[in-house]
């Protein structure tokens, strides 16, 4: 096993603790994964607020094309996204009907009230729904 000193920490670290990077000359980066994290960790702890307004202006600014994208995605990866839910439903199964049982324990008069006007929706003899039929 090859070994290689971090520039950042000192350490010798085998070539499993670095990332690979083809222009490099021995094809791994300088630095061990481990500092670049704790840099990178340090940087948002200390922008925290920064960040988090401008992700937030990105998003507000990009709204429609995000949407659009995300969109596209979901069309294009159909399958792909329902074998991914279908597997965290059946791995999750227990949590989730709990949460849907304490949501409708929560908010069964509201749910039962919903139901009723739907199942009577057809019911009402108005103008517009007569002159459809």
């Amino acid at each position: 096993m090859e070994l290689k000193k971090c520039t950042e920490c000192s350490e010798e670290k085998p070539l499993s603790e670095f990332y690979r990077r083809k222009g490099y000359k021995d094809g791994y980066t300088t630095e061990c994964k481990a500092c670049p994290k704790k840099k990178n960790k340090a940087y948002y702890q200390a922008n925290r607020e920064k960040i988090l307004e401008k992700t937030k202006n990105y998003f507000q600014d990009n709204k429609e094309r995000l949407a659009g994208k995300q969109r596209a995605y979901r069309k294009a990866n159909k399958e792909r996204l329902r074998a991914r839910d279908k597997a965290y439903y059946l791995a999750n199964r227990e949590r989730i009907l709990e949460r849907e049982r304490l949501y409708y324990q929560a908010t069964h008069k509201r749910v039962k009230s919903v139901r009723v006007y739907m199942k009577n929706l057809g019911r009402h003899d108005c103008g517009f729904i007569s002159a459809r039929q």
